[in-house]
């Protein structure tokens, strides 16, 4: 997935990146639109992974539950990582779902700029498919409770996190 020339995260859950159509019940908007003006997101590596579109099913969502549980646990050391600085090159997203007004999800990536008191503040750092009222580089606020992932994006490509685009990586399509 291309952002302004740059691929963006091997965050292979590309049905984050390239909008996956989920239909679901929404009961709220997880995520708020921040008042803030637009974020300047951060280049990645060239030599970061290459997104891969996953079709989502019944089986996969399931296990795809269980890889957010991996991540929502794991949470407080990485919240204690980027307050203590990320390392020079480095990158902390968040993943979170985003609803249309039909109720359609797509899950996006947010490049995270502030942390605070369970509610991350950041920039949408996906390209949208399908909640087209968002855009990339538009501020946003996440509740830690709504992450469904994270990770953390190295110089060289490499990347800490990203249970389920890992996961997805070894999935036959």
């Amino acid at each position: 997935m291309r952002r302004f020339g740059l691929t963006i995260t091997s965050v292979t859950f590309v049905y984050a990146l390239t909008g996956c159509v989920f239909t679901q019940k929404r009961t709220s908007q997880p995520t708020l639109p921040d008042p803030g003006g637009p974020v300047a997101l951060k280049p990645l590596s060239p030599n970061a992974p290459i997104d891969k579109v996953a079709k989502i099913t019944p089986d996969l969502e399931e296990k795809l539950a269980e890889l957010t549980k991996q991540a929502r646990k794991s949470l407080p050391e990485v919240e204690a990582k980027f307050h203590a600085g990320l390392p020079k090159g480095q990158v902390l997203f968040v993943v979170t779902p985003l609803f249309d007004e039909h109720g359609k999800r797509e899950n996006v990536f947010v490049q995270v700029e502030k942390w605070q008191n369970g509610i991350i503040h950041g920039g949408v750092a996906s390209e949208m498919e399908i909640v087209r009222t968002v855009k990339a580089g538009d501020p946003i606020t996440v509740k830690e409770s709504d992450v469904m992932d994270w990770s953390i994006s190295r110089p060289d490509g490499t990347e800490e996190g990203n249970f389920i685009g890992k996961y997805l990586e070894t999935v036959k399509q």
